[in-house]
């Protein structure tokens, strides 16, 4: 069973999955393809991302996963085609 379920590794997701992990969250990260990044993996340059200016893409990509790899995050691969609660239940904030 898991705290917090992140579907999609692209920045956004792994910034989920950083903070996540830092809260002590027992997460797993569920990405499409076997390469985290998401859409950013097919930009040539980004020179807007605060300190990697003229990073490509790619090595942007793979930097998130290691930092992700670096904290335990657990990544797999799979198509999620659903997203359902099997039990409702009421939402408390933390």
């Amino acid at each position: 069973m898991y705290d917090l379920i992140i579907v999609g590794s692209g920045p956004a997701g792994l910034s989920a999955a950083v903070y996540g992990s830092r809260a002590g969250l027992n997460l797993l990260v569920l990405e499409e393809k076997p390469m985290s990044g998401g859409q950013v993996l097919n930009t040539c340059e980004v020179d807007n991302y605060l300190g990697m200016p003229g990073i490509n893409g790619f090595d942007m990509g793979m930097k998130f996963r290691e930092h992700v790899d670096r904290m335990g995050v657990v990544c797999k691969t799979a198509a999620v085609t659903a997203v359902t609660e099997a039990v409702p239940r009421p939402l408390t904030a933390v």
